[in-house]
């Protein structure tokens, strides 16, 4: 929680039993959270959506390769607007 009583919205990404997050422009109030810290705003959580959903294509477009990287080596590619080529 910031001073301001607003909390940053992170993108969690498990990979090989490893976590990391990856921060958004995001932030949220008391009033757009539940208890549980789950997003109650629909246009954040659409946009955080759409996101996932680009991460999920990037990570189907490297394939079978993304199991032998790191996650620290797949955040970066999903950052990335680099293209791959094998």
């Amino acid at each position: 929680k910031k001073q301001d009583g607003t909390y940053r919205v992170y993108i969690r990404i498990t990979h090989n039993r490893m976590n990391r997050y990856i921060a958004t422009p995001f932030h949220v109030t008391n009033e757009q959270v539940t208890r549980g810290f789950k997003i109650k705003d629909q246009i954040i959580i659409d946009a955080l959506e759409e996101k996932i959903k680009e991460y999920r294509n990037k990570t189907n477009k490297i394939g079978f390769v993304a199991d032998k990287l790191h996650i620290d080596e797949l955040i970066n590619l999903l950052n990335d607007e680099v293209e791959i080529d094998f």
